[in-house]
């Protein structure tokens, strides 16, 4: 009687090499990307090849806004459903594995009763089955990562233990990509910082060296447009106690002789009114806020194509 354990078909060998070079590729792919949309893209294209993915879904948590967050969703098929979703993480299956750390098996969503708003999306993209796996890095618990098929029941439990290696992979990558967007944030807020504190002492200096008013408005607002875009500025002061104000200053290249420095006007619908009825800053953010100013100066900006003040 032969006992030896019979050896694998050429058949089965080749089927292994096929599978470890695609896992080779899937996991040179996450290491390759520093961007989250190149790295599901390049997973939505090589998963197939491994287990059944027609999608493949990033979520995030947001812990300042207590939201699951669809960043990333790739698809292999047409498909409606798109990125940038948010949820509350009781109303998705990927807040159910940030919360748990566990990964979830929906087998079939024409039977799945959780969630109904977003089984609804799925199952109109055609979408049967799916599985989920957490997104944790050593430091913190990221999210989830979603496999999708157009088939039900595509998923086995003997398919976790190599889709959850997939998630930690993914986790460290995307834990890279977050980090190197924080660093670049705190990098640009620095130079932001430096750029201001530049600009304060250029406009200290200017209206420590200059003794005439037109100089010092013109100076500052020169300075002021590096860092602020302006099509107008003026320097409009009380006249008195008539409550009536004086356009000191102007700098307005569309001008063409509307409005003429040193005269004097009412302050009465207008946003300098506001202001300095308020003794606080007075903002119209858009056109139909500027309109809604009857003073002659919003209703000259709002004619010219100004959109705010």
């Amino acid at each position: 009687m032969n006992d030896r354990p019979s050896l694998p078909t050429p058949q089965a060998m080749q089927g292994n090499s096929e599978r470890y070079g695609a896992l080779l590729q899937v996991v040179e792919a996450i290491a390759s990307h520093a961007d989250l949309q190149g790295l599901v893209q390049d997973l939505a294209r090589l998963l197939p090849l491994l287990v059944p993915v027609n999608f493949v879904g990033l979520s995030l948590y947001d812990a300042q806004r207590d939201m699951m967050r669809l960043h990333v969703l790739r698809a292999n098929v047409p498909a409606d459903i798109i990125g940038g979703q948010e949820s509350h993480p009781s109303d998705t299956p990927a807040g159910l594995v940030w919360q748990t750390q566990q990964p979830v098996i929906l087998s079939d969503l024409a039977e799945e009763h959780r969630w109904p708003k977003l089984i609804a999306l799925m199952r109109e993209d055609a979408v049967q089955s799916c599985c989920l796996v957490p997104l944790t890095s050593a430091v913190r618990q990221l999210g989830a990562l979603a496999f999708s098929s157009l088939k039900k029941d595509a998923y086995r439990v003997s398919d976790l233990a190599l889709m959850q290696q997939i998630g930690r992979q993914v986790a460290v990558a995307v834990e890279n990509v977050l980090n190197r967007e924080a660093a670049a944030a705190a990098r640009q807020d620095v130079e932001r910082q430096r750029d201001r504190f530049s600009l304060l002492l250029r406009m200290t200096n200017t209206m420590v060296s200059k003794l005439d008013l037109r100089e010092v408005f013109s100076a500052v607002s020169l300075c002021l447009r590096e860092m602020v875009p302006q099509e107008y500025a003026s320097l409009i002061l009380c006249d008195g106690k008539n409550g009536r104000v004086r356009l000191h200053a102007l700098d307005f290249p569309e001008n063409q002789g509307a409005l003429t420095e040193g005269a004097v006007s009412d302050v009465a619908g207008s946003l300098a009114g506001l202001a300095l009825e308020r003794r606080r800053p007075a903002v119209a953010n858009n056109r139909p806020d500027l309109k809604a100013f009857s003073h002659a100066v919003p209703q000259l900006l709002v004619m010219k194509g100004f959109h705010s003040m």
